[in-house]
């Protein structure tokens, strides 16, 4: 996979992580052994620089070496992020092109309007941390609208 392409779209300011330094912000180079170029954000003057292969590798001509550079601490997951930055979330782990609407994906047999709210903060998600706090909200908000019901029904 051609790492180089992907740095080329994405937002000059994005933090990746290399496994080797870090936390870094990458751009292209003109080299061509070594055509991405890594400021290492950990260095205090912030002159560390290290140079990878298109590929992310830091040595060129290992093919049994494997990519040292990812779209950050996270995510290691290049054509996700690829996909990501084009606007496309078909490829995301948790949309299934069968999917037919319905939230059978999610079971909570006591908490059916839970579920169909899970289902919408992952689908809504974008991305993995954006989904993440969206069921984060969606399962307090149900907690609250059950809390609720569960009060009034007491009170009956």
């Amino acid at each position: 996979m051609n790492i180089l392409n992907i740095i080329k779209k994405a937002p000059k300011d994005h933090v990746y992580y290399c496994m080797i330094f870090g936390e870094c912000r990458c751009r292209g180079n003109d080299d061509d052994k070594y055509p991405i170029t890594c400021d290492i954000l950990s260095d205090a003057n912030g002159k560390s620089l290290s140079f990878l292969t298109k590929d992310g590798k830091y040595f060129e001509n290992t093919p049994d070496s494997e990519c040292v550079l990812f779209p950050s601490r996270d995510n290691r997951d290049w054509e996700a992020f690829e996909r990501e930055l084009d606007g496309d979330v078909s490829g995301k782990s948790f949309f299934d092109n069968t999917f037919d609407g319905t939230a059978e994906m999610v079971s909570i047999p006591d908490r059916p309007m839970m579920a169909a709210v899970i289902m919408s903060g992952m689908l809504a998600g974008g991305c993995k941390d954006k989904g993440a706090a969206l069921v984060n909200k969606a399962l307090h908000l149900a907690d609250l609208i059950f809390d609720e019901t569960d009060t009034k029904e007491e009170t009956k």
